[in-house]
């Protein structure tokens, strides 16, 4: 297998736009492994957009979305998605938050019949100390 190289990228922008508010830009490369025969790996980026506001003291709403792409080095195929997402933080309190999240993600593919679409729909119990 050939050899595996790229720039790798891992970033992050905050902006505090109202102390209710919080936008977030994020960008991340990386190489991983895959089992796709003749192919040495997968170069990925992905670029997020994330806003988050504040409703009340203990409840927030963060909404984001996302692109993303894969190439499969050595070998005729790529993926690009689109991802985009809507989370409820309902904080009990310091240490326990209850989370409801939508989520939406797209996938298309170079490879016949490997597109893909899901909607996600999560609920669950937080713990953080």
């Amino acid at each position: 297998l050939k050899e595996l190289r790229g720039p790798l990228v891992d970033a992050s922008l905050v902006w505090l736009a109202t102390p209710l508010t919080t936008v977030r830009f994020l960008a991340r490369s990386s190489l991983d492994e895959t089992t796709v025969a003749d192919s040495p790996g997968i170069a990925s980026q992905r670029a997020t957009l994330e806003v988050r506001h504040d409703l009340r003291r203990n409840l927030s709403v963060t909404a984001a979305a996302s692109l993303y792409e894969n190439d499969y080095r050595g070998v005729l195929l790529k993926e690009t998605g689109f991802s985009g997402s809507l989370r409820l933080d309902y904080r009990l309190n310091r240490m326990l938050a209850l989370r409801a999240s939508y989520t939406h993600e797209r996938l298309k593919s170079t490879s016949s019949g490997s597109d893909s679409m899901a909607n996600i729909y999560l609920l669950g119990l937080r713990l953080q100390r």
